[in-house]
C-alpha cells in the first residue's frame, strides 16, 4: 500500500482537485482540518486516512461519491450541503465524520436492494426524517441512526496506528475477547448496536415524530428506521442478522420496517415482498 502519513494541506487540496465530488465535499473540510486541529485530531480522521492510504488512487471514492449523487439526483454542491460536510464539524470528535457518511451510505444500499426515486429530505430543524424512497408501490419515510459504541473510538485508533506503522493486524485481534473468533465477537456486538438508539423514551418519541410527520407531508404508505453499522464486518450469516433484527423490532417496535445497513447491503424485518 502507497501510504503517506505526512500530508500537507496543499497535497491533500492537490490530490483531490480532479475529483468533482471529492473536491466540492472536502477542500473546505480539509483547510479546517489542518488549520484548526491539531495533528493528534487530524491523523484520526476519516478523509485524512483515505487520502494518506490511497492518494494516487482516489477514482473508486469518487465514483461512490457520484453514486450517491445520481442515487439522489444531486449534483457536487448539492451533495455536500445536503449531508453538511461543510457545517457540522467537531474537534474533539474523530468519527463525526463517519456520521454524516452514514446516510449516503444507506441510500446506496437502499438503492442496491431495489428502491428508487430515493429522496433526501432537506430540513435544518429535525422534525422530519432523512429520506423518502418508493418500494415497488409503497413509498416509505426513512430514518437513519448510526450505532457507535464506547469503543469505536479506540478500536480505529488502535486500527490507523498499526497502518501508520505499516503493521497487518486482523479486526478480530483488535476486537479480541476471550478468544472468540470475528464472527463471535460480532454477534455479541450486534443486539447493542441495533437497540443502543432506541434505548431511551425520549429518542424513541423523537424517531417516531420524525417518521409521522415525513409520512403525513411526503403522503408515505409506510415506515422505515435503518441502523447503520460501519463497524461491522458483515462475517456474520444473514439469517443470524435477520434474528437480531426481528428480536430488537419485536421489543422496541417504533416503524413499520427495522433495518440495518453492513457494508452497502441492507437487512430488514420484515422481509420486503
Amino acid at each position: 500500500m502507497n501510504t503517506d502519513f505526512n500530508l500537507t494541506l496543499d497535497k491533500a487540496i492537490q490530490a483531490i482537485e480532479d475529483y468533482p465530488y471529492l473536491r466540492e465535499c472536502f477542500s473546505n473540510y480539509l483547510k479546517w482540518l489542518f488549520e484548526e486541529c491539531d495533528e493528534s485530531r487530524r491523523r484520526y480522521d476519516a478523509i485524512y486516512v483515505k487520502l494518506a492510504t490511497e492518494i494516487n488512487g482516489l477514482d473508486r471514492l469518487e465514483n461512490i461519491f457520484h453514486e450517491f449523487g445520481s442515487i439522489l439526483n444531486m449534483n457536487e454542491h448539492d451533495l455536500c450541503q445536503a449531508f453538511r460536510f461543510d457545517l457540522d464539524r467537531n474537534k474533539n470528535d474523530i468519527l463525526k465524520l463517519s456520521d454524516l457518511l452514514a446516510e449516503p451510505w444507506v441510500a446506496l444500499a437502499l438503492h442496491n436492494l431495489g428502491f428508487r426515486e430515493i429522496k433526501k429530505i432537506q430540513t435544518t430543524i429535525g422534525k422530519f426524517s432523512d429520506f423518502t424512497g418508493n418500494w415497488n408501490t409503497t413509498k416509505f419515510a426513512i430514518e437513519v441512526k448510526n450505532a457507535r459504541n464506547s469503543d469505536d473510538t479506540e478500536f480505529i485508533k488502535k486500527r490507523i496506528d498499526a497502518q501508520q506503522k505499516d503493521e497487518i493486524i486482523f479486526t478480530s485481534e483488535l476486537r479480541a475477547r476471550d478468544g472468540k473468533d470475528l464472527s463471535q465477537q460480532e454477534e455479541e456486538i450486534l443486539p447493542n448496536r441495533l437497540e443502543r438508539r432506541l434505548s431511551t423514551r425520549v429518542e424513541r418519541e423523537k424517531i417516531t415524530s420524525q417518521l409521522k410527520n415525513t409520512t403525513e407531508e411526503e403522503n408515505c404508505n409506510a415506515t422505515m428506521l435503518v441502523i447503520y453499522l460501519e463497524m461491522m464486518s458483515g462475517l456474520m450469516p444473514e439469517t443470524m442478522v435477520a434474528h437480531y433484527l426481528q428480536k430488537t423490532k419485536s421489543k422496541l417496535s417504533i416503524s413499520d420496517y427495522f433495518a440495518c445497513c453492513i457494508n452497502e447491503k441492507l437487512f430488514c424485518s420484515p422481509h420486503l415482498l
